[in-house]
């Protein structure tokens, strides 16, 4: 009975760092697509399994948004992928679908054909 507290506390902990590191995600990836839309440059995101997100635009080695984002404890992602935001249209380059896995849910960044826009969507795990 005296661990509860502490047991609901940490479940509450676990998922506010998730929730502020899907907002960060978003804040990111729309800033660099913001960036490739107004640039002669593309902006690279390569999500890795390993838990890690990196964020580039190219040919600028020293440029701000060139910075890396780690999952929070107890999210993975299945696979490594990346993607582009082409220069001056903010396209993606290839259609895909970015999942996060927590215990409980599977995140979902669905990106559309011919665009740059997407869908987050969280799934419950059955």
């Amino acid at each position: 009975m005296l661990l509860m507290p502490t047991l609901i506390a940490k479940s509450v902990i676990e998922e506010v760092k998730r929730n502020l590191f899907f907002e960060e995600f978003q804040s990111k990836l729309t800033s660099m697509q913001t960036v490739a839309l107004l640039s002669n440059e593309r902006a690279k995101i390569t999500v890795l399994k390993a838990g890690k997100i990196k964020y580039e635009m190219e040919g600028q080695p020293a440029h701000r948004l060139n910075k890396a984002l780690f999952l929070p404890e107890k999210l993975t992602t299945p696979t490594d992928k990346f993607f582009y935001f082409n220069s001056g249209t903010g396209n993606v380059s290839s259609f895909s679908t970015i999942y996060f896995n927590s215990s409980k849910k599977q995140y979902q960044f669905k990106f559309q054909i011919g665009s740059g826009r997407y869908f987050f969507e969280v799934l419950e795990n059955e």
